[in-house]
């Protein structure tokens, strides 16, 4: 079943601070098995390309950190990040706010992404998704570096 152009509300929302673009929804039904032979068909290379997109949003999300001379990284595994303002190693939670800048830092980063159109959690949560494929990836990559070149 092929994607639809629907205009969500939040869309409409955050379409009226001035931001415009088309959220493209895929039907969720197909994305979610229902039963095992549904399970099945969801594993080996669709898990790989979706862990493979996570490994490169962190890995370059990584490097645009390093080059814009910013404290900051992503983490997460497969699918999952977590965007975490500390250039500190993280071995766990402590060494993960330890030395971690401002929440104000944070929801600067979140709005300049928001402006970009790139939607995360608060916290720096995020996730990719079935659907997205590697222009979603260099779509994120392109708004993050943006967002950290223009930050104060």
């Amino acid at each position: 079943m092929p994607a639809t152009d629907t205009v969500h509300p939040l869309m409409s929302a955050v379409g009226s601070f001035g931001l415009s673009w088309t959220v493209r929804f895929p039907p969720i039904v197909p994305l979610i098995p229902t039963d095992a032979e549904g399970l099945e068909a969801w594993t080996g290379p669709d898990i790989d390309r979706l862990n493979a997109m996570g490994d490169r949003l962190r890995r370059e999300g990584n490097q645009a950190f390093a080059d814009a001379g910013e404290p900051g990284q992503l983490a997460g595994d497969g699918s999952l990040f977590r965007i975490i303002l500390t250039s500190d190693r993280i071995t766990n939670y402590r060494s993960a706010v330890r030395n971690a800048q401002p929440a104000s830092r944070m929801a600067e980063l979140d709005r300049r992404l928001m402006e970009s159109g790139i939607i995360i959690g608060k916290a720096g949560l995020g996730c990719l998704s079935p659907p997205m494929t590697e222009t979603d990836v260099d779509h994120f990559l392109a708004a993050l570096k943006q967002s950290l070149a223009g930050m104060n």
